[in-house]
């Protein structure tokens, strides 16, 4: 294996090797031995930094005994085409995507924009189980594991050094219903208790903005400290991952020109407060109407 420049794909299969290894216990001297590799090998192809081939990862994961279906999963990342990365998803939501839940765990920022929905990793279990509802969610049984996994993607933000994160929402994806207004009253809530770490900023972006507060689609750009850039950008069925100087560039401009018409800070916690009363008072109408006699009474 030649010594070359890190990806996202690298280190993801980096990161698997270092994993498997430390799982069935075995030192790092030891495997690089049995291998006939270099210990500084080892740790470079566990950094993502040495390209890792399938006969590689053969060998590897068998000195680790590793079962097979371990090996499976890693092969297929390792044999993904160079020049693009294209992930179905299970269901309609990109949540069980492990290259997304790794690059939000190894991230030092993650900055998005949403136009539709509130982020995946910002959404309440109640928010995120009405949205896969409504959505028409093939299988039903998977709701559940899907909502579970989803909230479970904000552990980044309790990490001990976390990531600094600016999540850019579209008015649109906020005015949207979805289940009750106590649901999204309770959604609007946690976005302001997210927005008071410091690390977390949110950000609106009003319908006023016009054309100069649209980008093409729902995306995620991931910055590291000494590794390249990731952008992630989420279609119907697949989430596609890029990682040239020019398509982060791109999305990066995109951000930026977001930025200059979203509301500022203090703007966005205001309005996010103005509309949480109002799904609260909506509510309350909503309870109103569902208690016997209540109409009748009236």
């Amino acid at each position: 294996m030649s010594e070359i420049q890190t990806t996202g794909r690298r280190r993801e299969v980096g990161a698997e090797l270092k994993r498997i290894r430390m799982q069935t216990n075995q030192p790092a001297y030891k495997v690089a031995g049995r291998l006939g590799w270099t210990p500084s090998h080892i740790s470079r192809s566990e950094a993502g930094k040495r390209r890792v081939t399938d006969v590689d990862a053969g060998h590897y994961l068998g000195i680790c005994d590793a079962p097979d279906d371990e090996l499976q999963r890693l092969l297929k990342i390792v044999n993904e085409p160079y020049d693009y990365r294209l992930q179905k998803h299970d269901g309609y939501i990109p949540d069980p995507l492990r290259t997304l839940i790794f690059l939000e765990s190894t991230a030092n920022q993650l900055r998005s924009f949403e136009p539709v929905y509130i982020p995946g990793i910002t959404q309440t279990a109640d928010y995120a189980r009405a949205l896969l509802e409504e959505a028409g969610m093939e299988d039903p049984s998977l709701i559940e594991g899907s909502v579970k996994t989803r909230t479970g993607r904000s552990v980044v933000f309790t990490r001990p050094d976390p990531p600094k994160c600016m999540y850019f929402i579209h008015e649109n994806a906020l005015r949207m219903p979805s289940g009750s207004p106590r649901v999204m009253h309770e959604q609007i809530l946690h976005l302001l208790f997210l927005g008071d770490n410091p690390a977390c900023a949110i950000r609106v972006v009003p319908v006023s903005a016009g054309g100069r507060g649209v980008v093409c689609g729902g995306f995620q750009v991931f910055g590291f400290k000494e590794d390249p850039a990731v952008v992630s950008v989420h279609h119907a069925t697949t989430t596609e991952f890029l990682e040239t100087d020019e398509e982060v560039a791109f999305y990066r401009r995109s951000l930026n020109r977001v930025a200059t018409v979203a509301l500022d800070g203090a703007q966005s916690r205001q309005w996010l407060a103005e509309l949480a009363s109002s799904y609260e008072r909506q509510g309350d109408a909503w309870d109103d109407t569902r208690v016997p006699g209540r109409l009748a009474q009236e």
